[in-house]
């Protein structure tokens, strides 16, 4: 049985947003111009920034409630092989018209923000002081015990002469080289100068079948990247699952079910190459999928 993936919400790719996971130290993540993160209701989190925070300008908070789930559109069979996936939940939540600082209880001090939000929901939130661009903090609040609440901001090396040298060859070559070491880091070496980055970054999207029922959910999870000056390497993990990430519903798999990727569905601005290592995942067996993408397009 094969089914057909739903059409996506935005144009954008698997690479939009951070989702940090649970830590009980503070995690280290690069310095992004966009970033989504997770903080748990009813708790300090404590978000360190690697610049003196010189203006913070918030969006609407949106509070989430459980609403019923909206059916899936089928993506139409019209031989387009280009496939955006992206997770954008909640876009219906009202609009809770409190204070944001008061909500938050949000407070700043030189590099340094704290939460400790009262409800659940969501919020944009502009970071000025980084020298190079402005960050959007995409903020999701989420219940106890789940989420971030000591996160490290940091800059990553891209100045580093090992860096400059081994991105000065040819481009082909330098893909190959990143590829190669994503599919074999035991026996490939890492680019020289490259930093390792773990974080995790998960995207859910809906799988219906010819009644538009949802029948399964294909999820991308980022394993780790390898950041250099100018190039990013990204390992996903890609499987079927029966659940939404955060969410409580789930379904049951029909037996035989199987999905056929292809490299053009990771495609996007700024992607240089993908690889899969199989191209067709069922709900016992997913796949890697290796992408270098230039670094100033990161998301």
């Amino acid at each position: 049985m094969q089914l057909r993936l739903i059409r996506i919400v935005s144009s954008s790719l698997l690479f939009m947003a951070v989702t940090i996971g649970v830590t009980v130290s503070a995690k280290d993540v690069p310095v992004l111009k966009t970033m989504t993160i997770e903080i748990p209701q009813g708790e300090y989190s404590i978000l360190k920034f690697p610049f003196k925070i010189t203006n913070l300008q918030l969006g609407e908070f949106k509070g989430h409630v459980k609403k019923k789930r909206k059916p899936a559109i089928v993506l139409p069979d019209n031989g387009v092989k280009r496939i955006n996936i992206s997770k954008k939940t909640g876009e219906n939540n009202p609009k809770v018209k409190n204070s944001m600082t008061n909500i938050l209880n949000l407070k700043r001090v030189d590099n340094i923000l704290t939460f400790r939000p009262k409800i659940k929901g969501s919020i944009e939130i502009i970071v000025w002081g980084n020298k190079d661009f402005p960050m959007v903090l995409k903020v999701n609040v989420v219940q106890k015990s789940h989420g971030d609440t000591d996160i490290n901001f940091v800059q990553t090396v891209d100045s580093r002469q090992e860096v400059i040298k081994f991105e000065s060859n040819p481009h082909e070559k330098v893909i190959e080289r990143i590829m190669k070491y994503l599919y074999n880091p035991i026996v490939n070496k890492k680019p020289r100068g490259y930093e390792e980055v773990v974080r995790k970054d998960i995207y859910d999207v809906a799988i219906e079948d010819e009644n538009n029922i949802v029948v399964a959910r294909v999820r991308a999870s980022l394993v780790k990247e390898s950041i250099g000056k100018r190039y990013v390497g990204q390992v996903w993990n890609v499987n079927i699952v029966p659940e939404f990430e955060n969410r409580n519903e789930t379904v049951t798999i029909p037996d035989g079910f199987y999905l056929t990727l292809y490299p053009e569905m990771f495609d996007a601005p700024g992607v240089f190459a993908v690889s899969l290592e199989t191209y067709r995942i069922t709900k016992k067996h997913g796949t890697r999928v290796m992408v270098v993408r230039r670094k100033e397009e990161q998301r």
